[in-house]
Protein backbone atom coordinates (compact mmCIF):
# COMPACT_ATOMS: atom_id res chain seq x y z
CA UNK A 1 0.00 0.00 0.00
CA UNK A 2 0.63 3.54 -0.58
CA UNK A 3 0.04 6.92 0.57
CA UNK A 4 1.46 11.06 -0.44
CA UNK A 5 1.58 13.07 2.63
CA UNK A 6 2.79 16.33 2.96
CA UNK A 7 5.17 17.44 5.86
CA UNK A 8 4.31 19.49 8.75
CA UNK A 9 5.97 22.41 10.07
CA UNK A 10 8.76 19.89 11.93
CA UNK A 11 9.25 18.80 8.72
CA UNK A 12 7.36 15.13 9.53
CA UNK A 13 5.13 13.09 7.92
CA UNK A 14 2.55 10.41 10.29
CA UNK A 15 1.18 7.75 8.44
CA UNK A 16 -1.03 5.07 10.13
CA UNK A 17 -1.97 2.13 7.91
CA UNK A 18 -5.55 1.31 7.42
CA UNK A 19 -5.19 -1.77 8.79
CA UNK A 20 -1.83 -3.24 10.77
CA UNK A 21 1.04 -5.33 9.54
CA UNK A 22 1.54 -8.71 11.35
CA UNK A 23 5.01 -7.23 11.34
CA UNK A 24 6.79 -4.39 10.90
CA UNK A 25 6.69 -3.81 7.06
CA UNK A 26 9.25 -2.52 4.55
CA UNK A 27 9.05 0.74 3.93
CA UNK A 28 10.53 3.06 1.61
CA UNK A 29 9.99 7.10 1.19
CA UNK A 30 10.47 9.36 -1.27
CA UNK A 31 10.55 13.46 -0.95
CA UNK A 32 9.82 15.20 -3.90
CA UNK A 33 11.98 18.66 -4.00
CA UNK A 34 9.41 21.78 -3.88
CA UNK A 35 12.11 23.68 -5.97
CA UNK A 36 13.63 21.27 -8.46
CA UNK A 37 15.36 24.35 -10.52
CA UNK A 38 17.28 24.97 -7.03
CA UNK A 39 20.60 23.91 -7.33
CA UNK A 40 22.10 24.56 -4.03
CA UNK A 41 19.42 22.80 -2.23
CA UNK A 42 18.12 19.26 -1.88
CA UNK A 43 15.63 16.92 0.11
CA UNK A 44 16.20 13.67 1.03
CA UNK A 45 14.07 11.60 3.71
CA UNK A 46 14.81 9.60 6.58
CA UNK A 47 12.36 6.73 8.41
CA UNK A 48 12.05 7.65 12.04
CA UNK A 49 9.63 4.90 13.23
CA UNK A 50 8.20 2.05 11.81
CA UNK A 51 5.80 -0.16 13.43
CA UNK A 52 3.45 -2.58 12.54
CA UNK A 53 0.79 0.01 12.30
CA UNK A 54 2.20 3.55 11.55
CA UNK A 55 5.40 5.08 9.91
CA UNK A 56 6.88 8.63 10.71
CA UNK A 57 9.41 10.17 7.86
CA UNK A 58 11.36 13.03 8.67
CA UNK A 59 12.38 15.20 5.55
CA UNK A 60 15.36 17.57 5.84
CA UNK A 61 16.97 19.65 3.53
CA UNK A 62 20.65 21.02 2.70
CA UNK A 63 21.42 24.86 2.96
CA UNK A 64 24.44 25.32 1.25
CA UNK A 65 26.99 27.70 3.54
CA UNK A 66 30.58 28.46 2.59
CA UNK A 67 32.95 25.82 2.87
CA UNK A 68 30.48 23.14 3.88
CA UNK A 69 26.55 22.53 4.15
CA UNK A 70 23.81 22.22 6.64
CA UNK A 71 21.50 19.80 7.28
CA UNK A 72 18.20 21.53 8.50
CA UNK A 73 14.75 19.46 8.79
CA UNK A 74 12.67 20.88 5.62
CA UNK A 75 9.54 22.20 7.44
CA UNK A 76 5.55 22.23 5.89
CA UNK A 77 4.84 21.88 2.17
CA UNK A 78 7.25 19.30 1.10
CA UNK A 79 5.24 16.03 -0.65
CA UNK A 80 6.50 12.63 0.50
CA UNK A 81 5.71 9.48 -1.33
CA UNK A 82 5.70 6.39 1.28
CA UNK A 83 4.89 2.62 0.43
CA UNK A 84 5.06 -0.49 3.24
CA UNK A 85 5.04 -3.71 2.12
CA UNK A 86 4.21 -6.61 4.51
CA UNK A 87 7.24 -8.99 4.59
CA UNK A 88 6.63 -12.39 4.26
CA UNK A 89 8.60 -14.97 6.45
CA UNK A 90 11.25 -17.66 4.82
CA UNK A 91 11.38 -20.42 6.88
Amino acid sequence: MGSVLTTGGDGRVHWSFPAPYGTCPAVTAVAVDPEPGDEERTVWATLEEVTSWCVVVRVWRNRPRRGQGVAEPAGPGVVVHVIALGVTQVP
